[in-house]
């Protein structure tokens, strides 16, 4: 996982600089260089973005396919209570959280997944642990 400050992925020229600087990383830490046509989806939350780059098929040039979704939910999962004290909410043996909370504390985030759609069925379902009592 990278984070890149300064970039508004929703502004095409900074999207441009974006893939470039992926395209750099690819090249010089995996002697990998990007050629064919790839679909390139944007998930954006208010400081962060996650993008999903699949290769379609091989081609001399390059080519994205570019689907941007702003404002997308961001949740952390993760499997043991103890991992985040805060109020959090259980679904299905799974704790969530927004990504927000734990974003910053890059030491709990080897302990669960970060995810960014497909989330409305553990949205609907989801119960509130761990809300502390107030007087």
């Amino acid at each position: 996982m990278s984070f890149f400050s300064d970039i508004d992925v929703s502004n095409r020229s900074h999207l441009g600089i974006l893939f470039k600087q992926v395209g750099l990383f690819l090249k010089n830490r995996y002697h990998y260089l990007l050629s064919g046509y790839y679909d390139a989806e944007i998930y954006e939350n208010s400081n962060y973005f996650v993008f999903e780059i699949v290769k379609i098929h091989d081609s001399e040039s390059i080519d994205f396919d570019i689907s941007f979704h702003p404002d997308s939910p961001m949740l952390y999962e993760f499997e043991e209570e103890d991992y985040f004290l805060e109020p959090k909410y259980y679904y299905q043996g799974k704790y969530y959280v927004d990504f927000s909370l734990v974003a910053e504390k890059k030491d709990l985030l080897e302990y669960g997944e970060i995810l960014y759609k497909d989330l409305d069925e553990i949205q609907r379902n989801w119960i509130l642990v761990g809300k502390s009592i107030e007087n």
